[in-house]
């Protein structure tokens, strides 16, 4: 049996998220973001981090519905005001719902949280 391309066309979702790495202070604000390129109408993101502990918990997770097709998907995840505990490795997670089951993760993001002036700035 022969599969037509269209039909892995789902499999090729690819996830950025930007940006890598951050250096932080405490106190500090952030953005870390995830774009993926399909058009989807039922996705659910979830953020996790994994600490230097090497324990994975969920930051944030939202269901959401989009009504606009030519809408660029994207998730941004902020750190308000940033202390040490907030250290870690970062990475989202998207759960396509509709129009096809799918759940790809992002390449995470490393944030360095250390005390004011213990920031070497370069």
């Amino acid at each position: 049996m022969r599969i037509s391309p269209l039909a892995t066309g789902p499999n090729n979702i690819i996830v950025i998220q930007t940006p890598t790495e951050i250096h932080l202070s405490i106190g500090d604000y952030t953005e870390i973001t995830c774009i993926w390129e399909k058009s989807v109408v039922r996705y659910r993101v979830s953020w996790y981090l994994v600490n230097k502990e090497n324990i994975t918990k969920a930051v944030s997770s939202k269901l959401l519905y989009v009504y606009n097709d030519t809408r660029e998907s994207e998730d941004v995840l902020v750190i308000n005001s940033a202390n040490i505990n907030d250290t870690g490795f970062y990475y989202c997670e998207i759960i396509i719902e509709i129009p096809f089951c799918k759940k790809v993760c992002g390449n995470g993001t490393t944030v360095i949280v250390e005390g004011k002036g213990k920031l070497l700035r370069t």
